[in-house]
């Protein structure tokens, strides 16, 4: 079980928990003490308690007095706590009459005087998101994110071979353009010596060298 939400939370926001079923993360239904989501913690790492609200909600609470003592129990439990925000500042200019210096007032004592992280306002199809980065990170199934994004399918291979290059130290968009009319094809290019990497306008020897390092460099067990 990667995630409990209180029922109350479910029959609300049912959208939010079978979006994170279909990204694999196991929810369950319960009636939980205090906020709206607990991902329970690991031996690394505690738990963490999510309330959520949408900024007209949070509104409604300020007014009737009912954000205080929501604070309160979210500070008193022993677990960490986030506040998260769904919606849009426009949405209470909108729809309210309530000052937004006000309300930026109150997020600013949750986040500052109470040290409650306050995450948002996100767009309510982003909400299953964090929901799901914060599941896999507190349960140690944390994503691994690439260095750098892989060129999407529907380039052309002409366009993915200049998106290589660019990644090499020193190569930008106008001088991977070069290297390629130079070299002509990708293969030649990382085949190329120090020499002839140099001999390109604005590589230069340092650079060069550079690159063929990159190149060459050999890792892991040496050959015997």
């Amino acid at each position: 079980m990667d995630m409990r939400v209180d029922k109350n939370e479910y029959a609300k926001a049912k959208k939010i928990v079978k979006a994170l079923e279909k990204r694999g993360i196991e929810v369950e239904v319960v009636s939980l003490p205090v906020g709206d989501y607990y991902v329970p913690g690991s031996e690394n790492s505690p738990g963490v308690i999510v309330e959520r609200k949408t900024l007209l909600d949070l509104v409604n609470a300020i007014k009737e007095g009912r954000l205080m003592s929501q604070i309160v129990r979210l500070k008193e439990s022993e677990e960490k706590a986030v506040l998260l925000l769904e919606g849009s500042f426009y949405e209470v200019e909108k729809f309210t009459k309530f000052p937004i210096n006000a309300l930026v007032a109150a997020l600013r004592a949750i986040a500052v005087s109470w040290e409650i992280p306050v995450v948002g306002p996100l767009r309510k199809s982003m909400v299953p998101y964090f929901l799901e980065n914060l599941a896999k990170s507190v349960r140690g199934k944390k994503k691994k994110f690439a260095l750098r994004p892989s060129p999407p399918r529907e380039w052309s291979v002409e366009r993915k071979v200049l998106y290589i290059i660019e990644g090499f130290p020193g190569i930008g968009p106008s001088k991977s353009r070069e290297i390629l009319k130079r070299f002509g094809s990708l293969k030649r290019f990382v085949l190329a010596s120090i020499e002839e990497l140099a001999s390109l306008p604005g590589i230069g020897r340092k650079t060069a060298a550079e690159i063929y390092e990159v190149i060459n460099r050999r890792f892991g067990k040496e050959e015997e």
